[in-house]
């Protein structure tokens, strides 16, 4: 039996070309029928996250998105003060990376523009345990775009049914697909997508294994890799990988070092299956049903995706301008002029291709924008009340950023005490009913909310075991940033480098 099915896995394998071997995962709400704590979803196994698993994984035509050609992301005083400009320029390189992507019409249909690998390791911040905050804010906020971690949902369980004293029966599924369409030569809108055991040319299988306390009792199918090489990690794995069972070597180079997860690890950019998830979600082939974004109302006629800027107080904050969006500034404050015409929605609306993340912070004291930030764009649509295409312009005024960027002493992990790395919010609009006319209940599609994503500013700190000194305590992580050169890592906060970090770890002079 075994060789036969040895066999079978290696005929898979050749079968299938190094371009096709890949897949993703999408991000949505728990679902509430199986996606429950005694399988395996939302158990908080590692001490990166604050909260475990953001949500459940959504099967094909259920995803979840952001519905709008602009997200606006900012810092509150709290990151601006314990990370400075360089941390924040640690965030911005994040965002270059998202906002320098190709419009996903315009991705190869083989996404061979994306390599298959892009985890590296510095090894003096790996000695010094440093986490990028580049690599984290890059990782977190494609979870902020309704990708989930591949190497997490493989394959994932649907229930568990227990017969007997001596059987139990265990239904598993997979929520990860090809990103490559099994027909790429057809019409984008009709694409068909598959279920894929590959993540990054890496072929997984599963084990069912039962995990005991602590922290919880539950069951899980742990996702294996079969090669022998270490499996290539997606960029959303970092992040998204908090709960559930995965092959230890996933686990190993994500979050190397028990008190410094992610230390050393940096991405010099997003994998192909973190492309082809994007591709997915934003294509404008991708049509369903949805509602507007939060504080969306039909507003002045644009022909292009504009901010507009309407602060008075001469504030120094800049705003970070990707392509194809045009930003201006009303003097004064301005004023805007908006139709009395209602907006169509809900309606049938299609991926926005692209989404381009745009700066701008909050003020120091409020904690808010002094004045409204305004967002308008322009978009096609199909009213299914009046049955026919609509063209409005929305707009909507924002008085806080879609992903906001925060620090604080986030608590410590109840088992062992060791602090919290980050902590993510993310909210779903679920649109099911109004996608399905046959009235059986779904998972999805829907809409991603506005966000939050904070870093842990509790500082440099130890573990000490019972009653100890300090030369006896065991040196956490510590937040920096850090590439492939050999330029010393830049450590946060401000005003420790990287040389004093070695002096406390190692009491070198």
């Amino acid at each position: 039996m075994l060789k036969r099915l040895a066999a079978s896995v290696l005929i898979l394998a050749a079968a299938v070309t190094p371009r096709e071997a890949g897949a993703f995962s999408l991000l949505g709400p728990f679902d509430a029928q199986y996606q429950t704590p005694d399988i395996g979803y939302g158990i908080n196994l590692i001490i990166n996250a604050r909260e475990q698993d953001l949500g459940g994984p959504m099967n094909l035509e259920e995803e979840y998105r952001w519905q709008s050609p602009i997200l606006v992301y900012g810092f509150d005083i709290t990151f601006a003060e314990y990370f400075g400009p360089a941390g924040m320029a640690a965030v911005d390189a994040a965002v270059k990376v998202l906002n320098d992507l190709p419009r996903a019409s315009d991705m190869s249909p083989d996404l061979a523009e994306f390599p298959l690998e892009t985890a590296r390791y510095n090894y003096t911040a790996q000695q010094l345990r440093i986490i990028d905050v580049k690599s984290l804010a890059l990782s977190a906020m494609l979870e902020q775009l309704g990708m989930a971690s591949p190497e997490r949902y493989t394959y994932t369980l649907r229930s568990r049914i227990v017969e007997d004293a001596t059987t139990t029966d265990y239904t598993v599924i997979q929520r990860n697909f090809s990103p490559i369409p099994v027909n790429p030569g057809a019409a984008p809108n009709l694409w068909r997508y598959s279920y894929s055991p590959f993540v990054n040319g890496t072929l997984y299988t599963y084990n069912i294994r039962h995990f005991r306390p602590p922290p919880v009792e539950f069951w899980d199918a742990q996702d294996i890799a079969l090669d022998v090489a270490n499996p290539k990690v997606s960029v959303v794995g970092y992040t998204g990988t908090q709960a559930g069972l995965v092959d230890p070597r996933v686990f190993n180079q994500l979050y190397p070092g028990l008190l410094s997860p992610g230390s050393g690890l940096f991405f010099t950019g997003l994998t192909r299956d973190d492309a082809g998830a994007l591709r997915y979600l934003l294509h404008p082939s991708r049509t369903n049903a949805e509602i507007a974004p939060p504080g969306a109302f039909r507003g002045r006629q644009v022909t292009t995706p504009t901010v507009v800027d309407t602060r008075r107080d001469g504030t120094p904050w800049q705003i970070y301008i990707p392509i194809a969006v045009t930003t201006t500034n009303a003097a004064g404050g301005g004023t805007t002029t908006t139709t009395n015409i209602a907006l169509a929605d809900p309606v049938h609306r299609a991926g926005v291709n692209k989404v381009n993340f745009v700066r701008l912070d909050v003020d120091s004291f409020l904690g808010r924008f002094i004045e409204p930030l305004i967002v308008r764009y322009p978009e096609a649509v199909w009213d299914p009340l009046t049955r026919r295409y609509v063209t409005q312009s929305v707009e909507r005024q924002l008085t806080q950023p879609d992903l906001l960027f925060s620090a604080a002493d986030l608590g410590v992990s109840p088992t062992g005490g060791f602090p919290y790395v980050f902590s993510r919010q993310l909210g779903f609009v679920d649109n099911s009913q109004i996608n399905t006319a046959s009235g059986n209940p779904a998972a999805g599609p829907g809409n991603v909310l506005p966000g939050q994503i904070t870093l842990n500013k509790l500082g440099p700190w130890s573990i000490n075991v019972n009653e100890t000194p300090e030369e006896q305590g065991f040196q956490g992580y510590i937040f920096g940033s850090f590439d492939g050169t050999t330029n010393a890592p830049v450590v946060f906060p401000q005003g420790i480098d990287a040389f004093e970090l070695e002096r406390r770890l190692f009491g070198s002079n």
